[in-house]
């Protein structure tokens, strides 16, 4: 288990030297969210396995099989109908020892079976695999590529000039031959964030349909119950994850006769799974808008080329007299230049964009001499033949 916790604390430790290739919406996916599940899910096998999950109040004689029996074979709570056609519990009654535990009375309140509590610290687990498979995917398609480029150059304090003067270099012949070949390379990202933000809808859904369709209103509940008065509540929360439940236990006899107990019991771990699945209907709802907020930002970028060049300028520790117009690059280029810029140097990446631009007008410059040779050259046969016959 202490291995676990020291495999988690390496993947959200930072490390100054380390490159990053993700923004922080896609952290709070592929790590944050990740060491939290797989943290809880720890958590939850610790009480359900270590502790005591379950307590169930019986006599001496079947003490030592009522816990387990009981814990096997579920517990059940009962119900009524409400206005919404849903089982639910009304507000307490005098003859309820708890919402959800009463007397049965034919046809009015059936039996509510509870046992997804005892699966919870795996669901957890699996869903935590789940938010780590796009940041999977990208590490897969970036090949290190960020890495390689960025070199020692995202270190705070340059002492070297003359290694710096040779990675830079490095950049620059790198881009030379590659400018516009960075779309696949960039809208794989991009892919990436779609996927995380499907995965957290999916993981809302799939949550809801693990507690019986009660997660989707899990969170206002809780501010329902904040604005009732103490005396009228009756607690939805306790739908999901009850306190107090009851259990039948049925054995055999001394006359090979069956012997049924309705026993009450408590749940402590359940305790513990209500504040679980409140926090993350909080959590999974920021990370849904965040996401949503993050790929109208990367519409944006891409559908508006003037808005990438004040987006790279946000690097450059000296901002006046840049003039970056003149930088022409697809949208693959400028996702590679902002990744350069947020792992290098302020500095080196000030310099890096004046010498791109600079070989930007060189090439540039070339092209446009190397048509008027071809133009030249192509000219003259026809002024040669036009003299010719003039002559004749």
């Amino acid at each position: 288990m202490f291995d676990i916790w020291k495999n988690l604390k390496e993947l959200v430790r930072v490390n100054y030297r380390h490159v990053r290739t993700t923004n922080l919406v896609f952290t709070l996916h592929t790590k944050v969210t990740v060491v939290i599940l797989v943290g809880l899910s720890i958590l939850v096998t610790s009480r359900q396995y270590l502790g005591d999950p379950i307590d169930c109040i019986s006599s001496a004689d079947i003490k030592n099989i009522a816990d387990k029996y009981c814990w096997i074979h579920s517990t059940f709570t009962r119900g009524r109908l409400d206005d919404d056609g849903k089982w639910g519990y009304e507000a307490v009654e005098e003859s309820d020892v708890s919402p959800g535990i009463r007397p049965a009375v034919d046809g009015d309140d059936p039996r509510i079976y509870h046992t997804y509590y005892q699966w919870v610290w795996a669901v957890l687990f699996m869903q935590g695999g789940f938010f780590y498979i796009p940041y999977w995917i990208w590490k897969f398609c970036d090949r290190g590529r960020i890495k390689m480029l960025v070199a020692d150059l995202n270190l705070r304090v340059l002492s070297d000039e003359e290694k710096v003067s040779k990675e830079k270099a490095a950049i620059l012949r790198y881009f030379a031959p590659n400018r516009g070949h960075h779309t696949l390379y960039s809208f794989q990202y991009i892919g990436c964030e779609v996927l995380n933000f499907l995965n957290v809808i999916w993981q809302m859904y799939w949550t809801n349909v693990f507690l019986n369709y009660e997660f989707s209103n899990y969170g206002l509940n809780l501010f329902n119950l904040t604005q009732k008065r103490p005396y009228s509540r009756h607690d939805e929360l306790a739908r999901v994850f009850p306190v107090v439940t009851a259990c039948r236990l049925s054995t055999g006899g001394p006359a090979f006769n069956s012997v049924e107990y309705d026993l009450l019991c408590i749940l402590p771990i359940n305790i513990l799974n209500e504040k679980i699945y409140i926090f993350l209907w909080f959590w999974f709802l920021l990370l849904g808008l965040l996401s949503g907020i993050n790929l109208i930002y990367r519409l944006i970028t891409v559908c508006i080329p003037p808005l990438r060049a004040r987006l790279l300028l946000r690097h450059v520790r000296m901002r006046k007299g840049y003039d970056l117009d003149d930088l022409k690059m697809s949208y693959g280029d400028f996702f590679l230049l902002y990744k350069l810029g947020e792992n290098l140097n302020p500095i080196v990446f000030s310099e890096l964009l004046q010498e791109l631009v600079h070989h930007g007008t060189d090439d540039d410059e070339k092209k446009s001499l190397t048509k008027a040779s071809i133009l030249r050259k192509d000219s003259d046969p026809k002024q040669s033949i036009n003299s010719i016959i003039e002559r004749l």
